[in-house]
């Protein structure tokens, strides 16, 4: 698990198990709380078993961690916060089921099924919580009882939802190898409308809804075929500018849950965090999807430099050392640790650059080079 900052500078970053020991951690979510949880599987000798860590946003302090003990691979499928500050998961393959727990990772409540296996859930802010499959959509309200269950009519799979301050629930899903879709349902799971994003032999594989305050949203995925980013910005009724993608129908219709209750519950189990090394630089590639039948652009993204700074730590002042001269429309911006501005510096046409002390305490800082509005490097600076 990796932190960064809001303008993408890392801050810190752990890691959970050992070179001989298989942890698989791909399940995050942030609580209002500052503070996080991660979720995925912990192998023992035969065996995968459901974990979830809790972590602490400022540094990576483990707070706790549950691992489900005797669920044969039991693996987590999605995490989130409820609105009372406790916390959701849903697990799935051998151990179909969706729980809530306190922020102590203490189980509250238990729902399991024989032939419904969630594949993600999310919190509303009413304290209910929907979770789905690849087809099926269900709402569970604050106690732990099953309020409706519903499934999708429609070709492919359900990749992600998310859930307006309404009540009104979206879901992201895919057809296949090809287009993807987005569908909104009100709160008793009676469907509204459908929304298609890509045309007839394009593959726009959509698996996540970044839901925005306005009700707009952003769909993120990829294209399997270039294997490039795909971001899809879509208003609150999910359309995307004049676009106008062939026709999709969808429906729903009741799905009969059939109850199960033979998984075991949590066990607390011990957290090993280890140490994970700064990455100083990375190379940024958007991948734009246009209307019609004309493909796609591909515009290449800025290279994020590699910033120097000497000495590091710094007692009275340091030097900035960079790959190229800074031109004068170049600035330079010095930031504390929660990203708060501090100092603005512009370039002088030198590769080196002054930092001064001046009123600065002992304690960790950043640099960031910003040209046109955009960041071109970033480094972190220590004082003494």
């Amino acid at each position: 698990m990796t932190c960064f900052d809001s303008s993408g500078t890392w801050l810190w970053g752990q890691t959970s198990g050992a070179e001989t020991h298989n942890e698989m951690l791909d399940h995050v979510a942030a609580g209002d709380d500052n503070t996080a949880i991660v979720a995925g599987n912990s192998p023992d000798l035969f065996y995968q078993h459901a974990t979830l860590f809790r972590y602490a946003v400022e540094d990576g302090t483990v707070l706790g961690g549950v691992r489900m003990l005797g669920g044969i691979d039991t693996r987590p499928t999605g995490i989130d916060f409820s609105a009372d500050g406790n916390i959701l998961m849903s697990t799935g393959q051998h151990g179909r089921q969706v729980m809530k727990l306190t922020p102590d990772l203490a189980p509250i409540w238990r729902l399991s099924w024989a032939n419904f296996s969630p594949t993600g859930l999310c919190g509303e802010a009413n304290g209910r919580t929907v979770v789905a499959s690849d087809t099926v959509i269900a709402l569970i309200d604050p106690s732990g009882t099953l309020s409706w269950i519903n499934e999708l009519v429609v070709d492919g799979a359900v990749q992600d939802i998310a859930v307006r301050p309404d009540g009104r629930i979206l879901a992201l899903g895919q057809n296949g190898s090809a287009f993807s879709w987005l569908i909104e349902l009100d709160s008793t799971g009676a469907f509204q409308w459908i929304r298609r994003y890509g045309n007839d032999g394009e593959v726009i594989a959509l698996k996540d809804i970044e839901l925005l305050p306005d009700g707009s949203a952003f769909l993120i995925g990829y294209d399997p075929v270039t294997d490039a980013l795909c971001v899809v910005s879509v208003d609150q009724n999910g359309e995307i500018g004049d676009c106008s993608f062939p026709a999709l129908s969808a429906g729903m219709t009741p799905f009969a849950a059939i109850p199960s209750d033979t998984l075991p519950t949590f066990s607390w189990s011990p957290g090993f965090p280890g140490a994970l090394q700064e990455v100083d630089s990375m190379v940024s590639i958007s991948h734009q999807v246009t209307c019609g039948a004309v493909g796609y652009a591909t515009p290449q993204g800025p290279t994020i430099a590699i910033l120097d700074v000497r000495p590091n730590p710094m007692t009275d002042h340091a030097r900035l050392v960079v790959p190229e001269p800074l031109a004068a429309d170049a600035r330079i911006v010095l930031a504390d640790a929660s990203g708060r501005l501090l100092r603005t510096m512009d370039g002088n046409g030198s590769r080196e650059l002054r930092i001064e002390r001046g009123q600065l305490e002992a304690g960790m800082y950043f640099l960031r080079v910003m040209r046109g509005g955009m960041r071109i490097g970033s480094v972190r600076i220590v004082v003494n």
